[in-house]
């Protein structure tokens, strides 16, 4: 399942460019940002290990310290659906590094991602055993992400951006209404499929 978008990866960086094409530098130096349509999928122990999936937005910003190496933060959030035919939010939000592969001046920048990760799901007015009033319930922790992506500069200061990305960790905490538990050890593994444009606007010819 998860082989394609690497094999669409390994299609685009293979395609020739045009003379104008290649006179497109790429900016992966100084700031950007990015925003994207994606696919959660989630998977979470002791609750059958069913996966659950769902669709949504990616907002990303970041700083290129050097054309190889930058810090961003990205947040996002999916629209999941239970077997209860219930809707339900899942949430991530990462401070990470990406690592560019490309050379410099690429129009086809390639790039690894590393992550620490916050997820969470909240589900609105639910109503749980031993209780008469249905609250919101939220579930939170923290995780470790990796993974890959690919850009493509169509414009001195715009690019395609897509990525493929796996967190796992645990949620921690769940929070019913008022009242918290903390402690909890609840195994879970989650993947991102994002699709977008990203802006440079140190880009130039």
């Amino acid at each position: 399942m998860m082989r394609l978008p690497f094999a669409m990866f390994c299609a685009l960086a293979s395609i020739p460019m045009t003379a104008d094409a290649q006179s497109t530098r790429s900016a992966t130096k100084g700031f950007f940002a990015g925003l994207a349509l994606h696919g959660s999928a989630i998977e979470i122990e002791d609750l059958d290990d069913e996966r659950e999936s769902g669709g949504g937005l990616t907002l990303k910003l970041g700083y290129g310290f050097t054309r190889l190496f930058a810090l961003y933060l990205e947040g996002s959030a999916a629209s999941l659906r239970t077997d209860e035919d219930e809707n339900w939010t899942l949430s991530h939000f990462d401070l990470g590094g990406r690592f560019s592969l490309g050379g410099q001046g690429s129009v086809v920048v390639p790039y690894l991602l590393a992550a620490l990760s916050v997820r969470a799901g909240t589900q609105e007015d639910v109503l749980i055993q031993g209780s008469t009033t249905p609250r919101d319930l939220e579930i939170s922790g923290a995780g470790f992400t990796a993974g890959g992506g690919l850009l493509i500069f169509f414009h001195p200061s715009w690019a395609f951006d897509a990525d493929l990305k796996f967190t796992a960790g645990e949620f921690s905490k769940i929070r019913y209404g008022n009242v918290s538990v903390d402690g909890l050890e609840i195994d879970a593994t989650s993947t991102r499929f994002n699709v977008g444009v990203s802006w440079h606007p140190g880009g130039r010819r």
